[in-house]
């Protein structure tokens, strides 16, 4: 069984005038996509967030090997402060 938290994301969709369709999602600033028809965009905004979720990601694992290292005795490391700004 996962324990993984599961999280829903917002997802508006507007008609441009040209005809084509804007996508984002509310809840990760910055992803804002359109494409040709309704679904296009939905389409690129999930995979938009994937993306930016997937950046997220190897950010939390690059700072907790940081934090390995920093509490790993040794006079190579110096003390590692880290703050993650996950959404």
């Amino acid at each position: 069984m996962s324990t993984a938290a599961k999280q829903s994301y917002t997802f508006k969709l507007q008609p441009e005038a040209s005809g084509s369709w804007l996508a984002q999602v509310v809840e990760v600033p910055g992803v804002l996509v359109h494409g040709q028809t309704a679904e296009e965009a939905a389409s690129a905004a999930v995979s938009a967030l994937f993306r930016v979720l997937e950046e997220q990601q190897e950010d939390a694992d690059d700072a907790v090997t940081l934090c390995e290292r920093a509490s790993e005795p040794s006079e190579r490391w110096e003390d590692v402060k880290v703050e993650l700004g996950l959404e």
